[in-house]
């Protein structure tokens, strides 16, 4: 078994980015705490259009296999979050179009409701998915 899964396609990168918007939109602390810090500490962003909105999420919560809180906690405890290990999968299977950081912001700026994510955004490199 493996120690660490990633990402196989573009279904599971858009799984793992409804699973960071549902924490972001949720009504329990723990899991909008959960979301804004990864956001803030986050440096590469994934983004897609996807369900009428932009989804995004930091590589390295995206790139992994059916992430969940939990699970994410449990790869920070072995030291096995790296972007230097997702980035490649993600570009991989989302292609490498990355957007300059004033475009990614306004991607997030549109959607007019994550402005703490748009003002994490600004010093963040994004890669977009075009549906």
């Amino acid at each position: 078994m493996k120690l660490v899964e990633f990402v196989e396609d573009v279904a599971g990168v858009r799984r793992n980015l409804r699973t960071m918007r549902n924490y972001l939109l949720s009504k329990n602390d723990e899991e909008r705490f959960f979301a804004r810090e990864r956001l803030r500490r986050g440096y590469n962003l994934v983004a897609t259009f996807a369900d009428g909105d932009v989804l995004f999420a930091p590589s390295r919560f995206v790139g992994y296999k059916n992430i969940t809180i939990k699970a994410h906690k449990k790869l920070g405890e072995k030291n096995r979050l790296d972007g230097k290990e997702t980035n490649p999968v993600l570009q991989r299977i989302l292609g490498a179009q990355t957007l300059p950081n004033d475009l990614g912001s306004g991607l997030i700026d549109q959607t007019q409701k994550m402005t703490m994510a748009a003002m994490a955004m600004a010093d963040m490199k994004v890669c977009a998915q075009r549906s």
